[in-house]
């Protein structure tokens, strides 16, 4: 019989639950579990109810914070309560509606992220529009190069063939 305190069993779709509302990764899963993350690994891949929770409890978070940032971007109003005090010493309760005004930063992150095309700081120019006109040495150069890079893959290839053939030769 054994003595002492039975241990108490933790729930990992419980845990799993709460880590992933407030928006915890899978390590800090395993550290509220008290396993390490490739434990973690193996218990997802057994237990596929575990996967479920945690991805759609990250996902309510997600959403959350989607909100807010949109929220944000746009500006919003909120009714609140002021507490004042009289002159003569009374509580006074005061409703009134706060109001934000969209916030830049938000706008531009939601944009970079949702319009990427449109919005992001760095365009690159894309190849297949781009008409350029090699002449002459120029093109003379880019033909050059293009054989010289040509050689050293297949100078590498080789190699890597050869070793290869070295360690099958040594192993049988």
């Amino acid at each position: 019989m054994p003595i002492g305190r039975p241990r108490k069993t933790i729930d990992p779709n419980k845990v799993a639950e709460i880590i992933g509302e407030l928006g915890g990764t899978d390590a800090k899963l395993a550290v509220a579990l008290g396993i390490k993350p490739n434990s973690l690994d193996v218990w997802k891949k057994r237990n596929p109810e575990l996967v479920k929770t945690l991805n759609q409890r990250k996902l309510v978070a997600d959403q959350a914070v989607e909100k807010s940032l949109y929220q944000r971007a746009l500006g919003y109003s909120h009714k609140s309560e002021k507490i004042f005090l009289s002159k003569d010493g009374e509580i006074v309760r005061a409703e009134t509606v706060e109001h934000y005004p969209p916030d830049p930063t938000s706008c531009i992150f939601w944009l970079k992220n949702r319009q990427q095309e449109e919005w992001r700081e760095r365009r690159e120019p894309d190849i297949n529009q781009t008409n350029v006109q090699i002449n002459g040495a120029a093109r003379d150069l880019v033909t050059s190069i293009r054989a010289f890079a040509k050689k050293q893959i297949a100078a590498k290839r080789t190699k890597t063939a050869q070793v290869v053939d070295v360690e099958a030769k040594k192993i049988s």
